[in-house]
């Protein structure tokens, strides 16, 4: 029958990462499927909260002999890879793409997305492809000003008293 391509599937592998601040952690994207081969692709990576998480590096796997990416650190990145040396034949599966480091900044979340520009197989025939975000937990807790409120009370009393002290000390030092 005539039907629809199935669209290969690039995701992050793991799907999730936990991270504190300030510390790092690689995601690796794959690849599912490439029933002609892959030639080579180009894809844009992006954070849907740029303020809780950064990209540093990126790495690629031995087939992209020719690879290039915008610069780093970053929140949005393009990435590609060429394969040179036909090493992803027909038929090949679960094919790294690139190896991210991601670095926490400050407690929250973030989406990693993917956009494809583009996936070809060998040949140059396009790769229909579709892709499942990362994500990202940067552990800790976000304080409000709120939280603070109690803290500022004690220190706020406490500096009363000081000044109390003092001018009752300074009126006694006076008076003898």
């Amino acid at each position: 029958g005539a039907g629809v391509a199935a669209a290969e599937q690039i995701s992050f592998v793991p799907g999730e990462r936990t991270v504190d601040p300030g510390n790092t952690t690689t995601f690796y994207l794959v690849l599912d499927s490439a029933p002609k081969g892959l030639a080579g692709y180009e894809v844009n990576v992006s954070l849907s909260s740029p303020g809780n998480a950064e990209i540093m590096s990126v790495e690629y796997p031995a087939w992209a002999s020719l690879n290039k990416n915008s610069s780093f650190p970053a929140d949005n990145v393009t990435i590609s890879g060429v394969d040179l040396g036909r090493q992803v034949q027909n038929g090949s599966t679960n094919i790294p793409l690139a190896n991210l480091t991601i670095r926490g900044d400050s407690p929250g979340s973030t989406d990693i997305i993917v956009s494809v520009k583009e996936i070809d197989a060998d040949g140059g025939s396009p790769i229909p492809a579709t892709a499942t975000p990362g994500h990202l937990t940067v552990t800790g807790s976000t304080a409000s000003p709120e939280s603070y409120l109690p803290i500022i009370l004690v220190i706020v009393a406490l500096a009363a008293v000081l000044v109390v002290l003092y001018i009752v000390w300074k009126r006694k030092k006076k008076s003898s």
